[in-house]
């Protein structure tokens, strides 16, 4: 029988199963989607499997067992040209570099997944005293200990009226709208935006190493424009987009389009104190980029931090 109980198989809920069940304590991961990976999602389309959400893995320093990764042959460090928007011109700026996985950086997500007891499609809706719900009043289980690894919001929403934890943050919609055009753009890989009323960035996805695809596009969308398309579906959403990014490079004929509607945290990266993430009467624990400054750095953070807390509680319990 599972001890813990994790709700969410993002980069961070598959990291503290993965690294608990090494430590000999068994855990079990609930995850309300069918796939894996959290802001790692990839979408199979009939042109091509896509990152839909983050296209590259960034580190300012390296990761424990980042190297290892390397070696393996999982993870690949790449340079791609880049450019910034700002004022109506166009100014080219250093190559930046970053992490992939091939064929899809989810495919770091499912390494971490091996060997886990994953209940996909199950939406945990309750947690009580360790004991588990799902939105159809069943029971799940009672565990020594539970990590809220899912987003901030259905986190904040699983935890018990009595728990000391609290999310206090506001989210926002960070659209991306996926396209694919019939020849790549006349642009660098990556053009940041900055002062633009629509857009943050356009990340060039088929230029990214052992993709399936070509001339595909993750456009990021702002907040304030998520916001004034949120009732537009997605022809209405496209046309403003096609005609401001028509404005900056000549575009070929569009192929294929699609829409990701993702909520961000708001302003600021959050980063909550590690003591402000545990409940130690509850036995519960947060864990996620969103909590932990972002990014998969924050999600390793956080992994360890729950590690740890974990693996506290369950040595006081023998």
């Amino acid at each position: 029988m599972s001890q813990v109980a994790i709700v969410g198989a993002g980069v961070a809920g598959l990291l503290c199963a993965r690294d608990l069940n090494r430590l000999g304590i068994a855990c079990t991961v609930f995850e309300k989607s069918r796939g894996l990976g959290g802001r790692l999602a990839r979408r199979q389309h009939m042109w091509g499997e896509l990152d839909i959400g983050a296209p590259f893995l960034t580190v300012q320093t390296p990761l424990p067992e980042w190297g290892q990764l390397e070696e393996q042959g999982l993870l690949v460090a790449r340079r791609f040209s880049a450019c910034r928007w700002q004022d109506g011109t166009v100014q080219t700026l250093p190559d930046q570099q970053h992490y992939l996985v091939a064929p899809s950086n989810n495919g770091l997500c499912h390494y971490l997944a091996e060997g886990l007891d994953i209940r996909r499609a199950c939406r945990v809706a309750s947690v009580e005293g360790g004991k588990l719900i799902d939105e159809h009043q069943q029971f799940l289980g009672d565990f020594a200990g539970v990590v809220l690894a899912a987003p901030a919001p259905q986190s904040q929403a699983l935890l018990p009226a009595a728990s000391s934890l609290n999310i206090d943050c506001h989210w926002q919609p960070g659209w991306t709208l996926l396209l694919q055009f019939d020849a790549p753009l006349d642009l660098p890989d990556i053009v940041e935006f900055v002062g633009h009323p629509l857009f943050q960035r356009l990340v060039h996805l088929s230029s990214l190493p052992g993709r399936d695809h070509r001339a595909c596009y993750s456009l990021q969308l702002l907040p304030a424009a998520c916001e004034a398309l949120q009732a537009k579906d997605l022809e209405a959403t496209l046309l403003p987009c096609l005609e401001a990014l028509g404005q900056l490079v000549h575009l070929p004929v569009l192929l294929h389009c699609d829409r990701q509607r993702w909520q961000l945290v708001s302003g600021q990266r959050m980063q909550m104190p590690d003591a402000a993430r545990i409940d130690e009467k509850q036995r519960i624990v947060l864990a996620g980029d969103w909590c932990s400054g972002g990014g998969v750095e924050g999600a390793w953070h956080s992994a360890g931090l729950a590690v740890a807390q974990l693996s506290q509680w369950q040595s006081a319990c023998h």
